[in-house]
């Protein structure tokens, strides 16, 4: 599958976005928005509870690859997270090509030595 995947990044078939903006709040704050929001069923919620830190971790590596290419925000409102976005939203960045092999080597190496 890797060599798959690096043979379409250098057709230029496959590349990654310029930026990303992850949205994080913790576990009380999760738990309050499933008791509160009954137009939802939220299957599996402790799973992804579980497995929510491991995204987290995945998405603060990237930024030992490119710097600051994941922009971390914690949730609070829409308000201040479009405000936050916004404030962060950079032309101008250490993003060479969304075509580079070496962030897709980079979560190749941080996918080998991580539990999802």
């Amino acid at each position: 599958m890797q060599i798959f995947i690096e043979k379409k990044i250098l057709e230029k078939k496959i590349g990654f976005p310029d930026k990303y903006f992850y949205l994080f709040t913790n576990h009380e704050n999760l738990r309050h928005r499933k008791e509160n929001d009954i137009s939802r069923k939220r299957g599996n919620f402790e799973k992804h509870l579980g497995i929510a830190a491991s995204h987290q971790r995945y998405y603060e590596s990237l930024n030992n690859i490119v710097p600051n290419y994941v922009q971390l925000i914690e949730a609070e409102s829409v308000d201040n997270n479009v405000e936050a976005i916004m404030e962060n939203i950079s032309y101008r960045s250490d993003w060479k090509t969304p075509y580079s092999l070496n962030l897709f080597d980079g979560i190749v190496e941080w996918s080998t030595n991580n539990k999802a």
